[in-house]
């Protein structure tokens, strides 16, 4: 078939249990006012990979992610704010996840890279107030695309490149932290030296 020998599959489960967790304590145990490791949680999921080379120049790859995150062991602070409740998910990890790339390459002219990475819906605490409110982070899209140019080009592998990436592209409004804005559109313009 076209793919045949130009296509890549893979999938990788994981678990990980997190002892320890750092969470603040309030003055009402031997800790003090501070914070304790008192909590207790687990992650684990399944990754799923693709990469084509579509042709000698141009490739694809895609990645998914499904995240499931659960406190085995509550934190100090059991109001609506807490940050760890028993058999609740962890803040900030989202449970959908993916991204997808092109890229083309040529030794004359360049290469250019497009990707795309999105990270779905995230549960947070607003800490403007106490006790802190759950939130919900909206998902978002971000792409990115990058390229270079050969400038010249020596015998030997020698030359000057010119590098451009531009991250978030559509300079898309994002948190990964409540109430935390994400950096905006960024242009990237380099020069790379071979001797």
């Amino acid at each position: 078939g076209f793919l045949a020998g130009r296509l890549t599959l893979g999938v990788t489960a994981f678990s990980q249990t997190f002892r320890d967790m750092i969470d603040y304590t309030g003055g009402t145990t031997a800790c003090g006012y501070s914070y304790c490791n008192v909590a207790r949680a687990r992650a684990s999921g399944l990754e799923y990979q693709a990469t084509a080379s579509i042709t000698d120049a141009i490739s694809a790859n895609a990645g998914f992610t499904h995240l499931d995150t659960r406190v085995l062991a509550a934190g100090f602070d059991t109001t609506s704010g807490g940050l760890f409740h028993l058999g609740q998910p962890l803040i900030r990890r989202p449970a959908t996840s993916w991204n997808a790339g092109l890229s083309a390459a040529s030794p004359s002219l360049g290469s250019l890279d497009l990707r795309l990475r999105y990270v779905g819906r995230r549960d947070d605490r607003d800490f403007r107030a106490y006790p802190a409110v759950p939130v919900t982070l909206p998902a978002y899209t971000l792409v990115d695309l990058g390229g270079t140019y050969p400038v010249d080009r020596a015998p030997g592998g020698r030359g000057t490149t010119l590098t451009l990436r531009i991250q978030n592209l559509t300079g898309v409004r994002y948190q990964s932290v409540f109430n935390f804005l994400a950096p905006g559109r960024m242009i990237l313009l380099g020069l790379r030296l071979t001797m």
